[in-house]
């Protein structure tokens, strides 16, 4: 569990160990102003929008499917840095954060 400025909880995540990856859950969601989003996104300099707003319930599927290829490399290598780091990253964040 990770705990923001000794407030409750508000993510949980647990290791696949068979699969060596992640799984966050956040325990208190908060509703997206989507307009208000979207206003502020194509408001900048260059435009920009959430990637979360890319995806319908099969693209999503499709982009994990894709994330397990070879060729997509990103998110195993966030992993290995993180554990690689692990111990300077909890020297940092300190007793109080519990991951």
């Amino acid at each position: 569990m990770l705990k923001i400025d000794g407030s409750s909880p508000a993510y949980v995540w647990r290791k696949i160990s068979m699969r060596n990856r992640f799984e966050f859950f956040d325990l208190n969601p908060t509703r997206p102003n989507v307009v208000a989003e979207i206003k502020h996104g194509l408001g900048q300099t260059p435009k920009e929008l959430p990637p979360k707003y890319f995806y319908d319930e099969r693209g999503s599927a499709l982009f994990e499917q894709i994330t397990q290829l070879p060729e997509y490399y990103l998110t195993r290598t966030e992993i290995a840095i993180l554990e690689a780091r692990r111990q300077e990253l909890a020297e940092i964040v300190g007793k109080s954060c519990c991951l």
